[in-house]
């Protein structure tokens, strides 16, 4: 049995939270760590998502500008994936802070992820180890995820 970063067993089944970018990767390049990582989520685990993540992801796949890389009814169907697959789970209420975007997003992303008890969170930006008062949440990059969870 794997290991995560904490050295906590891996275990199929638990939950991963994926961020809108990294999703959008792993649907516009399939061969992408990106896209083994979130087949290998939908295969062994719960992929959690809320309904504004859904909302945001299926904004930018109906850009025109993406039509050159993938089928619109190609990304069309990868939004009907997630929706039909996914677990949806209500986000955690924002607290007001003056954050710059980036840094809300981020702890908007982080907060999602614990209030969903994800057992993963799969994102290619740098975020630092989170520590809330009950547990560890693991924050892997794609090929980190990948690694871990591919022998478990």
């Amino acid at each position: 049995m794997s290991r995560d970063v904490q050295g906590r067993r891996i275990v199929p089944g638990q939950r991963i939270v994926f961020d809108t970018a990294t999703l959008l990767s792993a649907a516009l390049r399939s061969s992408s760590p990106a896209s083994r990582a979130f087949s290998l989520a939908l295969t062994t685990g719960v992929v959690c998502l809320s309904e504004p993540a859904l909302g945001q992801l299926a904004s930018v796949f109906a850009r025109p500008s993406l039509d050159r890389y993938m089928s619109r009814r190609a990304r069309a169907g990868f939004v009907s994936l997630l929706h039909r697959h996914a677990w949806l789970c209500p986000p955690p209420p924002r607290p007001q802070t003056k954050s710059s975007r980036r840094a809300q997003q981020t702890k908007d992303l982080v907060a999602f992820a614990v209030a969903a008890e994800a057992d993963a969170l799969v994102t290619s930006a740098s975020i630092p180890r989170f520590r809330s008062s009950r547990r560890t949440l693991p924050i892997l990059s794609p090929e980190e995820f990948i690694a871990l969870y591919a022998s478990a």
